[in-house]
């Protein structure tokens, strides 16, 4: 009885040991458009998979992990994983892949995880219909492709009860809960792939948008190691065109990626907005800084059903930009650097999902900021004066320390961006730390009043 158990025993551990060291290939595909397939690798026990195609003929449109997306330009084409792994096991499936194949993932209406209008990626303008949809439910997803729901793959869900232009609300619920909440936007964040072509052109009498730089020269002296902070304030709406049911919006802004300093661009939602206070909103924002492109991608949504009214200020953009990166980009004899902003790929939604009419402003279109060397404007008295005050570090993390260039007895005087005085301090040295911890994130005017005058400085608080 013995033998005979332990000669089960090694037959069984010698499957094991087979299975363990056996690969296997399988994926996935199905078709977001007509000519582009996204395939999902789901091979077990790999450890290098690669991919081959009968035809030379396509396009690598981008990869993500485990899925990649390949635009063919005729069918059918043959598609074949081959897999390796431990102790030289590999692996090769090869299907025939064309429209209307019968293994398309896609042959009914599945889920892209973060694209929520149907367009085949994941971008700002999918936070829109979060926005719309937002505490709306339905039946929950019972299978992924993956043990990650966000996976850019295709996923089968029953339809929900409620549809927005032709698209189900299952497509809404990113990650498969059954509730549209803010967790769905992990999957437009993980799966981004920015849109590139153009939308309908702005009109003219739709609702004004616009940038207005906080100043109109900002000086830059480069023997300053200190860095300049350049802030503009994104508008929605004026006076005479106010908004009226607005819900959500998606834009691009450019930006002069020579001139900033890498990963500073930042968008901060102004609290006090028309559009809503901030745990009203949601938001995706993505610095396309690591393509190589002065863009920044941009949207807003309301959570609740109805939409806003007003106008005003909706966010502050920001950029650090330091002496060294505009040296000898201006023109010889005015020393001016000019730092261009400008919108475009606008989408407006009202409370219904519908488009809303928008038009850059011609005065506003195309604002241009004029970075100058200081050291050319020693003319200015006031100039002079403030750069004998100094603010390190600028952007504050916690904290940042004065230091002035005069003596005597100063007053230091912190004012806010709605110009309300935070502090008043008195003081007979020529340093001074301020602690920023509890301060809210944004702008800040410091003025440090002597007998020579007062100097002035901007102080952007993260």
């Amino acid at each position: 009885m013995i033998p005979m158990l332990r000669a089960l025993l090694l037959v069984v551990a010698s499957v094991l040991h087979l299975q363990a060291n056996t690969c296997q290939a399988n994926f996935l595909f199905g078709f977001v458009d007509a000519s582009t397939v996204v395939f999902y690798n789901q091979s077990e026990n790999h450890l290098i998979a690669s991919w081959e195609y009968s035809t030379d003929d396509y396009t690598l449109v981008n990869e993500h992990g485990d899925a990649r997306t390949v635009t063919f330009h005729a069918f059918p084409v043959d598609v074949c994983l081959i897999v390796t792994g431990n102790n030289n096991c590999s692996d090769t499936l090869c299907l025939q892949i064309y429209p209307g194949s019968p293994q398309d993932m896609c042959m009914t209406d599945c889920i892209w995880p973060g694209d929520t209008n149907g367009d085949g990626k994941a971008n700002v303008y999918d936070l829109l219909n979060i926005g719309l949809g937002f505490n709306e439910s339905g039946p929950a997803r019972e299978d992924f492709p993956s043990s990650n729901p966000n996976t850019w793959a295709p996923a089968h869900g029953e339809d929900w009860a409620q549809d927005l232009g032709g698209v189900n609300y299952k497509h809404f619920d990113c990650n498969g809960s059954g509730e549209v909440n803010e967790a769905d936007i992990t999957a437009i964040e993980e799966n981004y792939n920015p849109g590139f072509d153009p939308l309908p052109d702005t009109l003219d009498g739709g609702l004004p948008i616009y940038l207005e730089f906080e100043d109109s020269i900002v000086f830059i002296d480069p023997n300053d190691p200190e860095p300049v902070v350049v802030t503009a304030n994104l508008f929605l709406g004026t006076f005479q065109q106010p908004a009226q049911n607005l819900h959500g919006f998606a834009l691009a802004l450019n930006y002069p990626f020579d001139y900033v300093q890498a990963f500073t661009a930042e968008v901060d939602y102004r609290e006090s907005s028309f559009f809503g206070n901030l745990n009203e909103v949601v938001s995706v924002k993505q610095d396309l800084y690591l393509s190589n492109l002065g863009r920044y991608d941009l949207a807003y949504s309301r959570k609740n059903a109805d939409g806003a009214e007003g106008y005003g200020i909706v966010a502050e953009v920001s950029f650090i930009v330091e002496a060294d990166i505009i040296d000898g980009k201006g023109s010889a004899g005015d020393q001016k650097v000019p730092f261009e902003l400008s919108l475009d790929k606008l989408l407006l939604l009202d409370a219904d999902g519908l488009p809303i009419n928008c038009q850059l402003p011609d005065t506003a279109a195309y604002v241009t900021l004029h970075i100058q060397d200081q050291l050319a404007s020693t003319s200015n008295e006031q100039d002079v004066l403030n750069r004998k005050l100094t603010l390190a570090p600028n952007p504050a993390y916690g904290r940042t320390f004065l230091r002035w260039e005069v003596t005597g007895e100063v007053l230091i005087r912190i004012v806010d961006a709605s110009g309300r005085a935070l502090l008043q301090h008195p003081t007979a040295g020529q340093t001074a730390e301020l602690n920023t911890s509890a301060w809210a994130p944004g702008v800040y005017i410091v003025q440090v009043e002597s007998r020579e005058g007062r100097m002035v400085k901007k102080l952007l608080v993260r």
